[in-house]
């Protein structure tokens, strides 16, 4: 956990609130029942998005854990909503 994690937890921010304060950016698609998260990478910089349901943002947005949230989602994916990191920046940490 960084410096901005520790902060958004102390205040109890939401999901939203910590995807924002990342610089990413949502992108709502209500025809197709979809939410894109675009933003950069916290460690490579490169663009990265991440597209879920209105109903798993609902679900986590109102408390649910990300993993029941989202059961479909690659543990890739979640990791990105999460801590802004991309696949290819935790490949960089290994290489």
């Amino acid at each position: 956990m960084d410096v901005i994690d520790t902060f958004l937890n102390s205040i109890g921010a939401s999901p939203k609130e910590k995807i924002m304060a990342r610089g990413h950016y949502l992108i709502e698609d209500p025809h197709n029942n979809c939410i894109t998260i675009r933003g950069d990478c916290a460690l490579t910089g490169k663009k990265y998005s991440v597209t879920i349901s209105l109903q798993e943002w609902h679900n986590w947005n109102s408390g649910m854990s990300i993993q029941q949230a989202m059961p479909l989602r690659t543990l890739d994916e979640r990791e990105f909503l999460i801590s802004g990191v991309s696949p290819i920046g935790f490949q960089s940490l290994n290489e």
